[in-house]
């Protein structure tokens, strides 16, 4: 029996993670910081000549959603730990030291706006740090059909690692993480091909130190959950239609009676 051909198509469609996947994220990502540089860009689309005279009305939707539905970690979190009471104590000290609630929070709010988000355990002299990566400058090979962290085989992620102070350009380096090594790909030549967190370019925790939070389960044999792209349609959409009422009231809204040559019969 021959496959429906109306099935084989399907690799054609797009998916997490792709280049459409990553922009959207990216403009999401943007609006979650309450950049609306996305704003002037699709301004200039629909009006290329008279776009830049109007005086952009952007509200921070994104924003707000998130900081309305992302409350888990709003107060501090109640933990008991299963230890000495001595041990107890420093391991509380050592979270709050880490900043494990706010990790959380930001993470919890990326979650909500971005339908993805992650926390790296980053190793430093001292102990370890928390960051919270965005999902657009991360890139994941597992194995198929696999959901968790555990069965990842390389993770690659960017970084911006020299921002030039006269222009404000950065330059990202990626670092790529397996069990058992972590180094710096490319970027600079003082980076490239030396260890992320040692020396020897190994990595010490013995597997990849990150946790994945979804807002939506993936599809099958991808990682990445969808990105809420109606939730940039509507972002979109309230900054363009504020814009547009304030720019109609703007020009019309101060009219003035004038005459053009009152001699002068029609």
């Amino acid at each position: 029996m021959s496959i429906p051909t109306d099935l084989l198509v399907h690799e054609s469609l797009p998916m997490a993670g792709d280049r459409a996947w990553r922009e959207n994220v990216r403009v999401l990502y943007d609006y979650l910081r309450r950049d609306m540089a996305d704003e002037r860009v699709q301004r200039l689309r629909r009006y290329p000549k008279n776009g830049p005279d109007h005086a952009p009305r952007t509200v921070p939707l994104v924003w707000r959603m998130a900081r309305e539905l992302a409350t888990a970690y709003l107060r501090p979190a109640a933990r008991q730990w299963r230890a000495a009471d001595a041990v107890g104590v420093w391991a509380a000290r050592v979270y709050a030291a880490i900043g494990v609630d706010a990790a959380m929070r930001e993470a919890h709010e990326q979650m909500v706006a971005l339908a993805n988000a992650t926390i790296w355990v980053m190793p430093v002299s001292q102990g370890v740090r928390l960051e919270i990566i965005p999902p657009h400058l991360q890139a994941v090979e597992f194995t198929p059909g696999s959901h968790d962290e555990r069965d990842v085989k390389t993770w690659w992620f960017a970084r911006p690692v020299v921002v030039d102070p006269q222009t404000g350009l950065r330059e990202y380096a990626y670092a790529e993480v397996t069990k058992d090594t972590a180094t710096w790909v490319t970027g600079p030549a003082s980076l490239q091909g030396k260890g992320l967190w040692a020396d020897d370019g190994a990595n010490p925790m013995g597997t990849i130190p990150v946790v994945m939070l979804r807002g939506a389960r993936p599809a099958p044999h991808e990682w990445w959950a969808p990105a809420p792209t109606d939730l940039l349609d509507a972002q979109r959409a309230i900054n363009h239609d504020l814009t547009d009422v304030g720019e109609v009231a703007r020009r019309q809204g101060y009219s003035q009676a004038y005459m053009v040559d009152p001699s002068r019969r029609s």
